[in-house]
């Protein structure tokens, strides 16, 4: 087991600008350490001064793809950043092999952790096929007149990481069964031209990796049920999410979960008891940023660290509680969706409790919005009106509804804000010139976050008139649903006083009496915004069905 201290790392900023650093030791508060395989480093460490470089050395690098057999293959290895001050790992960060069988090379692209060049390094399969050996000194980039090689580094007595001039190689274990690459001790630096050792990758391994999205089979019972997800949160204004969920006999599949890979299927199977549904760990999800690929596992959540940080107990499963009778699925415990193949790495995405309920798609009274401050900002020479706010996805009595179908509406001094939607312009995604998606963000987009909404990050209407300077400024939600338009109370904030005062909206669907309605099955088919369609065109749509004891079931259908 290799042991470091921790380190404060100052790396070169950038390499279009490549400043050769030293890697300074600090002793913290809080020690911390990082595992990686064998061997234990005790002294203190830091990058090397300058050497000269080989003059062998001095090629061009190699950036056209060589000629062979195109891999997909995994990257493991320990690496260190500039802004952290601790080795970390980063398991199954995404790179390229090609293997040319022919010459008996395996070429490996971007094989400095920290800088993907997309470049090209080469070994040679030894004569008994057990290694791989790389000739040391191998150019990386080529920037003008300088050059950046990837070398063996070494640890000197003094705890120093130097380039290693005189090594002529260094080799990766090599199992051709599966095609593994592995070197655990193995220590690479980016060394510029004047021969300084700038960045450091301790421990390499590489891994062939094949991804196989979960695929939905084609005879799920009945439709693809749209299903509102919540999760444990501290935020009272917390952002629940849409989750898409299908049946094929005893198995469960889930889509939405996780926003960076918002197609993949998470598969789940009931157990023998019929009342909880398994979901093994390790399934992949995806690529992150097509670098990093993505898997989920099991996990518990047991408290933060004295740095803030959750705490988890990773488990062999997740699992969520079945109710047949009314389709709700609950897990107490966290899912966790981590980069890498290994599943060790850091994750990227933690789901600490689920609670999901099918959508029920009926009218709602939607919960009142909160101005939580309007500022007029003069700085810069100009004035910058913006407004913190929440729109909570909730009706009145905190049940989900759509995000999708709400929406919210801006009043200064008592009239209703008008937005100028030209194409290009700043609100070119509100669908009509009065109304905002509860989603929007200041930056013109609708938000893709689904741990928070527009206002719990105190995101602001910019933008509407510079120079406006308001008496009081108001917010009303607006609900669309089965055809059915319901406005929420409407807030009023006045400027002068900060205080708010409130105006009764649209009276609460819940609470009105229906007279005669059939119970018959019915069903209809609505736009996204709950607006009813007699002939849908191509696009997604709402399809609601009333079922036998009164209730609607809402699902999303694409044509």
């Amino acid at each position: 087991m290799k042991v470091f201290t921790s380190l404060t790392a100052f790396l070169f900023a950038g390499i279009l600008n490549v400043q050769a650093q030293a890697f300074q030791v600090t002793t913290q508060t809080r020690p911390t350490t990082t595992t990686v395989d064998q061997t234990v480093f005790t002294a203190p460490m830091q990058l090397s001064a300058p050497q000269a470089i080989p003059a062998k050395a001095k090629k061009h690098p190699v950036d056209e793809q060589p000629e062979g057999t195109l891999k997909t293959y995994a990257m493991n290895t320990l690496y260190y950043t500039r802004d952290m001050g601790e080795p970390v790992h980063r398991y199954g960060q995404k790179t390229m092999v090609v293997v040319n069988e022919a010459e008996g090379e395996i070429w490996i692209q971007n094989f400095i952790n920290t800088f993907l060049y997309n470049t090209w390094i080469c070994g040679e399969i030894s004569a008994d096929r057990k290694k791989v050996v790389f000739e040391n000194f191998q150019p990386y980039l080529e920037q003008g007149d300088n050059t950046y090689y990837v070398s063996l580094a070494y640890q000197a007595a003094n705890g120093d990481y130097y380039p290693d001039t005189e090594a002529d190689e260094f080799s990766f274990d090599y199992d051709e069964a599966t095609g593994t690459l592995s070197n655990p001790t193995l220590a690479i630096t980016l060394s510029a031209g004047e021969g300084n050792a700038n960045t450091l990758n301790i421990g390499y391994e590489f891994k062939p990796f094949i991804d196989e999205l979960n695929v939905l089979p084609e005879n799920i019972d009945g439709d693809i049920q749209m299903y509102s997800l919540r999760w444990a949160s501290n935020d009272p204004y917390y952002f629940p999410k849409v989750v898409y969920v299908a049946r094929s006999g005893d198995d469960f599949y889930f889509k939405g979960f996780y926003n960076k890979t918002p197609d993949a299927w998470l598969k789940g199977t009931l157990n023998a008891a019929k009342d909880s549904v398994i979901i093994e760990n390790g399934q992949y999800m995806g690529l992150y940023d097509d670098l990093y690929f993505i898997y989920n596992k099991g996990a518990i959540y047991t408290g933060l660290d004295d740095t803030g940080w959750p705490i988890y107990k990773n488990k062999d499963h997740a699992a969520l509680a079945w109710d047949a009778e009314t389709g709700n699925l609950n897990g107490p415990d966290g899912i966790l969706f981590v980069l890498g193949k290994e599943l060790k790495g850091g994750y990227s995405h933690s789901i600490p409790s689920q609670d999901m309920k099918p959508f029920i798609g009926v009218p709602a009274k939607p919960k009142t919005p909160d101005i939580r401050y309007y500022d007029i900002d003069t700085q810069f020479h100009q004035v910058n009106s913006s407004m913190a706010y929440v729109v909570p996805v909730e009706d009145v009595h905190g049940n989900f509804i759509n995000p999708d179908s709400l929406y919210y509406r801006v009043f200064v001094d008592g009239e209703q804000l008008h937005f100028d939607n030209v194409p290009g312009g700043f609100y070119q995604h509100f669908p009509d010139e009065w109304e905002v998606p509860c989603q929007f963000t200041d930056r013109g987009k609708v938000n893709n976050r689904t741990d928070n909404n527009n206002g719990t990050m105190t995101y602001h209407v910019l933008g509407f008139d510079k120079d406006l300077r308001p008496t009081t400024v108001g917010l009303q939600s607006v609900y669309y649903m089965n055809g059915t338009r319901t406005l929420s109370d409407l807030v009023t904030y006045t400027l002068a006083t900060k205080e708010k005062s409130y105006t009764d909206g649209d009276p609460d669907p819940s609470s009105i009496e229906f007279v005669a309605t059939p119970l018959q099955p019915a069903e209809g088919c609505y736009d996204l915004q709950g607006r009813p369609v007699s002939q849908p065109q191509k696009g997604i749509y709402l399809k609601t069905v009333r079922q036998a004891d009164g209730n609607l079931r809402t699902i999303k259908v694409l044509k």
